[in-house]
């Protein structure tokens, strides 16, 4: 890995981040790299002891070494922690070549990221996996919310009728204008959606 002798820049929130390499020297480059950047980091020397920690403590991101002893490379954890927990990004990272990224990606990596690296390829790697994985959730959930819309007409129809007739403290005839309704269909869309309101 690169040295570590960079200024840090402050450009993204602080992580907890779980970084997997059988290599002890390797492990302690990367955590004092990312620990520049405010990121707190984790480090263990197998998949297997990456996905036992994966279930009892939680993480931001997981940046784990393709080769990997034991059974389970980086490939087959990422796998894992895409099945087990798709919200949590993964980044393989590895020496051998800068083609592997393809071969990550399919294993359920977010990214990949050759070494050696800079402190900074790093950090950014690492920020922008994440950024989007929140991306991609707020999405989901907004696209999860109009579906609910979608399917409840009704309801978010009687929620809007109700704000309408609150800020006009009970008006009906301003609540209608608000609203783009006629008199009369206002009147005919409070009876069908039961909406009891007193008003003269």
């Amino acid at each position: 890995m690169a040295s570590t002798d960079t200024v840090p820049r402050n450009d993204h929130r602080p992580l907890r981040i779980l970084f997997v390499d059988d290599n002890p020297l390797e492990c302690r480059t990367a955590s004092k790299m990312l620990s520049y950047f405010g990121h707190q980091v984790v480090t263990v020397q197998s998949a297997e002891q990456g996905l036992d920690l994966l279930k009892q403590d939680s993480f931001d991101l997981v940046v784990t070494d393709w080769d990997l002893p034991g059974g389970a490379d980086g490939l087959f954890m990422a796998s894992r922690i895409r099945f087990e927990k798709p919200d949590v990004p993964v980044i393989v990272c590895s020496g051998k070549t800068k083609e592997l990224g393809p071969e990550a990606k399919r294993s359920g990596a977010c990214d990949f990221i050759p070494k050696p690296f800079t402190a900074d390829e790093l950090n950014d790697i690492c920020s922008k996996a994440v950024a989007e994985a929140a991306r991609k959730l707020a999405l989901d959930e907004v696209n999860q919310s109009t579906d609910a819309q979608r399917n409840h007409p009704t309801r978010v129809e009687r929620e809007l009728i109700l704000a309408a007739l609150k800020e006009t403290d009970g008006h009906l005839g301003r609540a209608a204008t608000i609203l783009g309704f006629s008199y009369s269909k206002m009147q005919r869309k409070m009876k069908q959606l039961g909406i009891e309101k007193e008003f003269k």
